[in-house]
């Protein structure tokens, strides 16, 4: 042998590259005349290369490339350079004499069981039984070059002639098929329908075909229709010419198993129109791959039941065998596996003593590849069966080494629990997108009686409920938890099954095995996961902790705690009835009931060395409640520290202002202007300043040690990456409290940040945090989970909603104004719509969402200026826009704002003052132009404003003003305009929150009238979109701190539906 044999038969580009995959190949079965290897290209590839009988080397390859390929080259060079191989390869086997020994019939078996699966199906036309007359056909055998161990039918054709008196046949070969298929006065209908059907096979090439000059290659899709038409043609040949009979129907050709008094023998039979005939193996040719062609005697025949040529031809060298094979069960098995493939009668009695085994299933993950499969199996002992494969159907048992048989029912109604369960059948695949899905949601359904294995290990994973035993010893301010978990015969440190959990690994690898644990265990592990410490491996838990014990029952035994735990544990569980703290004298105000409850509340914390967030809905006084704690606590001789109130600019004065009101006796300094210092004087109480000059001036802040901070709209330090965050949570204070009406708005990391301010101990590293909260509660709607934060949370956190303790609130009525755009305004809102649908969605494509940001809120701005006027996208950006026609340049009209307008008038006619609120200060620009040539008096409130308290004071005290324009932000929120009775939203924010804090200026505490809320929108537009979001975000606050939905941010999803 050698490699130039097969290299030759490609060109020089396909040879350099089986050069170059010489060392990809792995040979996997060598026997005598052939070498079986797998080839590692872009997949696995099956190659071979076999001496035929004739000394001929067939190279064969099941990639896609069709002919001698480079992996068949490469396996060609690695014989060339291994003389055993080539030894192998150049020995041909020949034919067995006498009985098969077992072994030597398990390896026919095998060889017929492998090649069964090369199959191949084609396509054929229809062609309709015609008249016939004239021309011949002549049969030949051609060996099919690249294949063994059998030969194919060609067919020649040409003009025959019957001499009338001798009887003599002569005979002229056409050429070639064109040639017949002109012959003048020859060819009739019916040899057209014929020779039709052998050009169609002639332009339909084949990889397995082989066509001379003067035959061609019967096609294999063309045999059954040739062989219906042949069989009424009156001339027929074989190649030497002697007439045949072309059996119109197929045949049936079965080889028996017959006993016999020394054991088996097998004998081939061939049957046809219900006449068997006992026949010997060199009494029939068989031609072709499929549908298999036999000629007996003087007829071409198809035969029924085999598939394929390359299956039949191992199976005729079975002669004769021992009783003995039938005890071996991987004979037995093999032999039904043939059964259904190739032509063999088996004994009937050849199961009859095997038992009825019992199937154990199991599901094997593959991790090690993309996407992940699934492959479900079932286990009888140490046997494992696909279940997709229902042979064999027999194996041994490897105890008593008895034949057992497969309780194939039983594995049925498994296998179908099991696509149920996954919601697809075989391949089971779980791609990238879903497997955090597939690991934390579908994996733990998994019926219990089946097993789970990982792909490369030798043993199941173990998934019996863990058996827990803990310890615990606690102080003053900390409590420790140690102990083991056992899972089946295992027992495990608490901290190594711990450092495997915070992996988010769902199997826990420890000492070598694998673990998957119940849901209800790896909560109870997760629960003690948030107070992991890795580098002590406990469990560590600070007074602050003291609302999880709750869910920690039956880990911590609490009537064992240091007393100074049970005496915070006892509080938390009667907050109705915390003790009620005294008012400070010269308190100028009455608090209500519940705002008695707050300050008992905060005065809790205060006792025990806690921070909180006074998170009551807005216009519910928190501003009030933090007042009367800061003064009491100031009656202390002994503090003598000043505290720190930290509000947004627009509010600070209006802190200076309500500690005048109510508690006259706390002395303020306000920390704010160009000439700001830091004052020495002991006498202050009270430090006021902005968010602003908290981060300007946070060397100032660092180097002083206060009583109390106070963060007032504490949802500014709610972004943890934020200077003003960073700047808050370095403030060192003996008590911190912050106030806000929105404590969550997007996600939980807000959260964290308000939480590191406040108790910084509560939670550890906002990593930690995103692992144990964010991930399962965002992702996965864990209710577990968020239960837990909610109690961890909630000595800390107290929440009122204005609807359950200000029953004597007068009615807040909202109602959406819908607007249609005018016809100019709708073609400039679509061009400019359509522009950034392409633009942005293309963007996102390559950049992903969070990388493209910029493009996205630009896109979203500038639609959402066209909606409230067109003015707000400037002239000269629209220039800018070569899509946009110059008549779309220059359009100043809006219907909203029309609409607006006659609101207004109708208010204030009807004797009304209104709050009018927009994002866009441009906006209220335009709107105070309007109101002006209206004749209609008007303040405005931006972040620019100055003397923002003035402005406030006559609004409320001015009857000439009966509309106030604010923008969103500066105006939103800390503000007291309970004169307004009508609040308008002329353009939507993305945050319902945000809208209802706004609204919150007049419906608050102090009103008496029932306030009419307008939000206007416009019709088919991306503010309709925004209020669809909205809806999906409105419970976003309660998620955590008293409802059930989760918040997430703006997804490509939404983002399609904003454009849409």
């Amino acid at each position: 042998f050698s490699a130039d044999i097969i290299a030759s038969r490609v060109s020089q580009t396909i040879r350099s590259r089986g050069r170059s995959y010489i060392n990809r190949v792995e040979i996997t079965k060598t026997k005598s005349g052939s070498i079986q290897a797998t080839v590692y290209g872009t997949y696995r590839y099956n190659t071979s290369i076999n001496k035929n009988s004739k000394g001929k080397y067939i190279d064969r390859c099941d990639c896609p490339y069709g002919e001698t390929c480079k992996h068949t080259v490469a396996l060609a060079y690695v014989i060339e350079n291994n003389p055993t191989l080539i030894s192998i390869l150049d020995t041909t086997s020949t034919a067995i004499k006498g009985p098969l020994s077992s072994k030597q019939l398990m390896q026919t078996l095998e060889e017929i069981d492998r090649v069964y699966y090369e199959k191949h199906k084609y396509d054929r036309p229809p062609v309709q039984l015609k008249e016939n007359h004239g021309i011949y056909y002549r049969f030949k055998a051609t060996e099919e070059y690249g294949r063994v161990p059998y030969s194919q039918l060609a067919i020649e054709t040409g003009r025959y002639l019957i001499h009338p008196k001798t009887n003599k046949l002569t005979l002229r070969n056409n050429k070639s098929l064109s040639e017949t298929m002109n012959e003048p006065g020859y060819i009739t209908l019916f040899d057209e329908s014929i020779l039709r059907l052998l050009s169609y096979s002639a332009h339909k090439k084949s990889r397995y075909s082989f066509s001379s000059y003067d035959s061609l290659a019967i096609h294999d899709d063309i045999i059954n229709e040739l062989f219906s038409l042949l069989a009424q043609a009156p001339m027929v040949l074989w190649e030497d010419n002697m007439q045949l009979t072309i059996a119109p129907e197929k045949a049936e050709f079965i080889i028996e198993c017959v006993q016999t008094a020394n054991g088996y023998i097998w004998q081939p039979t061939f049957s046809y129109q219900n006449k068997k005939q006992i026949i010997k193996k060199q009494d029939i040719l068989f031609f072709n791959h499929k549908p298999v062609i036999a000629k007996f005697e003087q007829s071409l025949y198809r035969l029924q039941n085999v598939t394929d040529l390359t299956t039949l031809h191992p199976a005729l060298n079975l002669t004769s065998f021992t009783s003995e094979a039938f005890k071996n069960p991987q004979v037995v098995n093999k032999l039904l596996t043939i059964s259904q493939i190739v032509p063999i009668q088996l004994p009937i009695d050849l199961t009859k003593d095997a038992t009825l085994a019992t199937p154990i299933p199991l599901l094997l993950l593959n991790r090690d590849v993309t996407p992940w499969t699934v492959e479900p199996f079932m286990t009888y002992g140490d046997q494992r069966f696909h279940t997709q494969n229902t042979t064999p159907i027999l194996f041994s048992n490897s105890i008593n080494n008895k034949l057992c048989k497969r309780d194939l029912d039983k594995e049925n109604v498994l296998y179908q629990q099991i696509c149920t369960l996954l919601k697809s059948k075989e391949p089971f695949r779980i791609l990238y997108e879903d497997r955090e899905y597939f690991l934390h949601t579908v994996l733990p359904q998994i019926p219990p009686d089946w097993q789970i294995a990982l792909k490369n290990e030798t043993s199941a994973v173990k998934r019996s409920k863990a058996d827990f035993n803990f310890d615990q010893t606690s102080g003053i301010n900390w409590l420790d938890i140690n102990g083991t978990v056992k899972i089946d015969d295992s027992t495990l440190a608490l901290s190594d099954i711990l450092d495997e959990l915070l992996k988010e690994n769902p199997f826990l690898t420890v000492k070598g095995s694998s673990y998957l644990l119940s849901s209800q265990d790896k909560q109870k592990l997760l629960q003690l996961s948030a107070y992991y410490d890795k580098k002590e491996k406990k469990v560590k838990l600070s007074r602050l902790h003291v609302g999880a014990l709750e869910e920690l029952e039956g880990i911590v035994d609490t009537s064992k705690l240091h007393k100074a735990w049970q005496q915070t544990l006892k509080a938390i569980r009667s907050f109705s009835t915390l003790k009620e703290a005294p008012l400070p004298k010269n308190f100028q105000a009455k608090l209500r009931p519940y705002q008695q409850e707050g300050v008992n509340w905060l005065s809790f914390l205060k006792e025990y060395q806690f921070g909180g967030i006074l998170a009551d809905d807005m216009g519910l006084g928190k501003t009030i409640q933090a007042l009367t704690i800061l003064a009491h606590s100031h009656e202390d001789v002994s503090v003598t520290k000043p505290s720190l109130i930290v509000a947004p600019t627009s509010v600070v004065y209006n802190w200076q202002e309500e500690i005048k009101r109510f508690t006259p006796g706390l002395k303020t300094y306000l920390y704010m202007g160009k000439e700001r210092t830091f004052l020495q004087d002991k006498n202050i109480n009270i430090i006021i300043t902005s968010y602003a000059l908290l981060w300007r001036d946070h060397k100032q802040f660092s180097n002083h040690n206060f009583h109390y901070v106070v963060l007032d709209e504490a949802h500014y330090i709610k972004n943890y990456k934020s200077r003003t965050a960073k700047t808050a949570h370095l403030i060192s204070a003996e008590h911190r409290l912050s106030l806000t009406g929105t404590p969550l708005e997007n996600n939980l990391t807000e959260l964290w940040s308000q939480f590191a301010f406040v108790n910084p101990e509560l939670f550890s590293s906002l990593e930690h945090f995103k692992q144990t909260f964010v991930n399962p509660i965002e992702k996965y709607q864990n209710q577990e989970v968020k239960l837990h934060l909610q109690r961890l949370i909630k000595p800390f956190l107290l929440r009122r909603l204005k609807k359950y303790v200000l029953k004597e609130l007068p009615p807040k009525i909202e109602q959406t104004v819908w607007c249609e755009m005018e016809e100019k305004q709708r073609t400039l809102y679509e061009a400019m719509k359509q522009y950034y649908q392409a633009k942005i969605l293309k963007i996102v494509e390559q950049k992903g969402i969070k990388k493209s940001q910029i493009e996205i809120l630009e896109a979203l701005l500038r639609l959402r200026q066209i909606c409230c006027h067109p003015d707000l996208l400037k002239l000269d950006e629209r220039k800018s826009y070569p899509f946009l026609p110059a008549k779309l340049h220059n359009i100043h009209s809006s219907s909203k704002l029309e609409t607006v307008i006659e609101l207004l008038q109708t208010a204030i006619a009807e004797g009304h003052k209104v709050l009018l609120f927009s994002q866009f200060v441009s906006m209220l620009n335009i709107l105070q132009t309007e109101l002006n040539k209206a004749k209609i008096s008007s303040l405005m409130l931006t972040g620019k404003t100055k003397n923002r308290q003035e402005l406030i004071e006559t609004f409320q005290t001015n009857t000439s003003y009966s509309v106030f324009l604010l923008s969103l932000k500066a105006g939103g929120t800390g503000l007291n305009l309970t004169v307004a009775d009508y609040v308008i939203h002329y353009d939507p924010w993305w945050n319902p929150a945000v809208e209802i804090q706004a609204t919150d200026r007049a419906h608050r505490i102090g009103q008496t009238k029932s306030v009419s809320v307008y939000k206007i929108l416009m019709k088919d537009s991306i503010e309709e979109k925004i209020q669809a979001l909205q809806e999906r975000k409105k419970g976003l606050i309660e998620d955590i701190i008293g409802g059930t939905s989760h918040g997430k941010g703006l997804t490509r999803e939404d983002l399609e539906f904003l454009l849409k």
